[in-house]
Parts: C-alpha cells; structure tokens; sequence
C-alpha cells in the first residue's frame, strides 16, 4: 500500500508542475505580447516574471511533497518533513531515511520528481528564451533592421 501511495505521489507532483508549467506559460506570453512592445526591456521583464513563477513553482512542488508526508506521518514536524523533502528533491535522494520504512520510498522517488522536474524546467526556460529572441527579431525585421544583435 505504501508503494502504491508512494507512486500515485509521485504522479500527483509531476501533474502539479505540469499545470503550474501551463500556467506560467500563458502567463508568460500574455506578458510578452503586453509588454514586448516596449522592446527589451519588455522580454526581458516578461522572461524575469517567467523565472520568478518558476522557482515558486518548484518550491510549490516540494511544499506539495512535505503535506504529501505530513498526510502518511501527521505525528511528524511539518518543518522537518520540508527539509527532508528539499534535501531530497535537490540532491538525487541523498538524505538518509529515518523514522520509518515510507522514508526509505519517499526519498528516492522525491528525488526522481526533482531531476524530472528540474529537466522539464530548464526546457521550458530555452523555449522562453527562444520565444523572446523571435519577438526580437520580429520587431527588429518589422523595424526594417533584419541583422541579429546576438550570434
């Protein structure tokens, strides 16, 4: 039972961040039409708001895995289980297991949402990064100066 609850966790991370992702990436082009007109400083204001969103995202995701274990260890200090999900979610389940046998689980898969998301995360900040170098060459096309600043 505890594997199965430990799995289902897991699924149930992994699907907040998705929509945190959708979000943010609505969000973020919003800003982008918004503001991109203004230039660069509009990209890179709506880029900034983008990194912002998604490094509370991440912490929204280890948040979620603290009540996760809160829910099977009510007894447990909600503090000490948001360390304990921060050092595993942020270091390939390098916090040693204790209290009991759910933590030996927790940890490992805790760890495998944490190098999964952190992957998704950083394909999400290049296609940002892309959609901004288009807005600016957009612009720059539109303002009939086709030539990159950037190589």
């Amino acid at each position: 039972m505890t594997i199965t609850l430990s799995i289902l966790a897991v699924f149930g991370v992994l699907a907040f961040h998705w929509l945190g992702l959708f979000l943010i990436r609505t969000m973020f082009e919003a800003l982008l039409v918004r503001f991109g007109r203004l230039g660069a400083w509009g990209d890179e204001f709506s880029f900034a708001v983008a990194i912002l969103a998604l490094v509370m995202l991440n912490f929204g995701d280890v948040l979620l895995c603290s009540l996760i274990l809160v829910g099977l260890h009510p007894e447990l200090q909600f503090f000490d289980l948001v360390l304990f999900s921060i050092g595993n979610y942020t270091t390939l389940g390098a916090t040693p297991p204790s209290l009991s046998p759910i933590f030996a689980v927790a940890g490992p898969l805790i760890a495998m949402c944490g190098i999964f998301v952190f992957g998704w995360t950083t394909s999400f900040l290049v296609s940002c990064s892309n959609v901004v170098r288009d807005a600016a060459a957009a612009r720059r096309k539109a303002a009939g100066n086709p030539t990159s600043r950037i190589r």
